[in-house]
């Protein structure tokens, strides 16, 4: 992604910040850091301190809540830009590491660093050649053993076909997308999204896939969640 793209899309993300601040994790972020947490208590010998985390476009920070509420000290890095102080302050009860106005191209955090790493919600904003970058770069971030949660928007989404292509899996939305418009997607099947993680070095453990129905108007959502290791 080009430095315009990404001021684009932290643009178009920012705005939706100020206007719908999302303060609950996600359930299936919450199901992720369970299982990645299992028994670490018993090689690290402290329940309180899982290690280091890392949330990939913190946004309103719910999910570095999350990783502090599960024993992590939370370090996050996001490409819309937003005062770190307010944020922190909102945050004053958890146990936060380092945050940062960064993109991964940047290699934001030293190699081998992190225990767990989420992704969610943002790398089917990117092409498929960022996206495995994004991964490659995930995976030299994570300590050896370490967890990787990643979500990738389904071939069958609503508006998967509503724009101008980019390429075989990217679209441009246009305004048919309604609150998406301007924005750019990829969509992928599960082998390509399994592919797109085994090919950065990660094993997949799990996959599951969510959908969501709006009946008004009739909208359908898919997306592919896959839990990853780095072996």
């Amino acid at each position: 992604m080009t430095p315009s793209e990404h001021q684009r899309t932290a643009e178009l993300w920012g705005n939706e910040l100020q206007a719908r601040r999302m303060r609950y994790p996600d359930e299936d972020v919450v199901r992720f850091l369970a299982w990645a947490s299992a028994g670490r208590a018993d090689t690290l010998g402290d329940t309180r301190s899982f290690g280091e985390g890392l949330d990939v476009g913190f946004g309103s920070g719910r999910h570095l809540a999350a990783l502090s509420d599960f024993g992590y000290r939370a370090n996050g890095i996001e490409i819309i830009d937003q005062p770190l102080d307010a944020l922190r302050s909102e945050l004053a009860d958890c146990t936060l590491g380092e945050l940062k106005i960064a993109a991964l191209d940047t290699m934001p955090f030293p190699a081998e660093s992190m225990d767990v790493a989420t992704l969610w919600g943002m790398i089917f904003y990117r092409t498929l050649e960022h996206m495995r970058a994004d991964l490659a770069t995930t995976r030299a971030m994570l300590r050896s053993g370490g967890k990787c949660l990643v979500n990738f928007r389904a071939r069958d989404n609503w508006f998967a076909e509503l724009g101008e292509p980019v390429d075989a899996h990217t679209m441009v939305l246009d305004e048919r997308a309604g609150p998406c418009a301007n924005m750019t997607y990829t969509f992928v099947d599960l082998d390509e999204a399994t592919a797109l993680c085994t090919d950065a070095g990660l094993t997949v453990e799990q996959v599951k896939r969510v959908e969501r129905f709006d009946p008004y108007p009739e909208r359908h959502h898919a997306w592919w969640i896959l839990w990853c290791s780095r072996p």
